[in-house]
């Protein structure tokens, strides 16, 4: 008989029992332990193509060259005093500013039927058109994207960044705010990422951001987009009406 079985047969049925439940008790703890090894594993291999894996960002091509009149034109192009980009001869007779949010669908509405047609009057040297971002009124905060159009305006392509911002307001909704997104659209649009998701991250980007808002609340803008000519608060107006307005001050200024 070894000295095992000796011990044993010294022991109790009690103390058999308890030594038994330990015994299983150790079981469980290691079962559970190699499962929940196996658990954080499955859930860090998740995250890991989560982040690794292409992200869907998709850029028109037609994006690239929908500026392309104003080429050569580098003084059409600018920012402004306060800080906005602006579209335009700098010292164009008549100033359109427009408060408005990557995330306002009317706001959507009205780059693509009315911003988008009165090219024509900002070519022409007769309007400077200004877009000054808010990212607190629309269908979700919008303050990344908003980052994103201002950090692409410093590498000069503001305008086309805005294009494909406002196509992303419905295509991924709150999801357009994702760096990696936005990051895929910068390397799209062949801005260098580096200098671009600095600029993201930056406090001054921040501060614009703000000043925006300040500017809105100074005066009195609660909705977009809110549309002001020559520093003329007019509201939201159509096509054919800013049209009218612009033409009238055009010939004001000329008598």
């Amino acid at each position: 008989m070894t000295t095992a079985q000796k011990t044993s047969t010294k022991l109790s049925a009690k103390e058999r029992r308890e030594l038994e439940r330990r015994r299983q008790q150790q079981q469980q703890t290691i079962l559970l332990v190699v499962v929940g090894v196996v658990l954080l594993v499955v859930v860090v291999g998740g995250i890991l193509l989560t982040v690794l894996a292409p992200v869907d960002a998709v850029v028109d091509d037609k994006v690239k060259t929908a500026y392309s009149a104003y080429d050569g034109k580098a003084d059409y192009m600018g920012v402004t005093e306060t800080g906005y980009y602006y579209l335009g001869a700098k010292d164009a007779p008549i100033t359109v500013e427009e408060f408005s949010s990557l995330s306002c669908p009317h706001c959507y509405d009205w780059h693509r039927d009315v911003f988008k047609n009165i090219q024509d009057k900002i070519q022409a040297g007769q309007v400077k058109f200004v877009y000054i971002p808010l990212t607190n009124i629309g269908s979700f905060n919008s303050e990344p994207m908003a980052k994103a159009n201002i950090c692409a305006g410093e590498q000069g392509k503001f305008w086309e960044m805005q294009d494909v911002l406002f196509d992303w307001q419905a295509r991924y909704g709150t999801s357009a705010n994702d760096s990696r997104r936005l990051s895929a659209a910068a390397s799209a649009l062949g801005l260098d990422t580096g200098k671009f998701d600095t600029c993201v991250n930056s406090s001054s980007t921040q501060d614009q951001i703000k000043a925006a808002a300040d500017d809105a609340t100074k005066r009195g803008v609660n909705g977009t987009p809110t549309i002001f000519v020559n520093g003329e608060n007019i509201g939201t107006v159509g096509l054919n009406e800013l049209r009218g307005v612009i033409e009238s001050k055009v010939a004001e200024k000329a008598s």
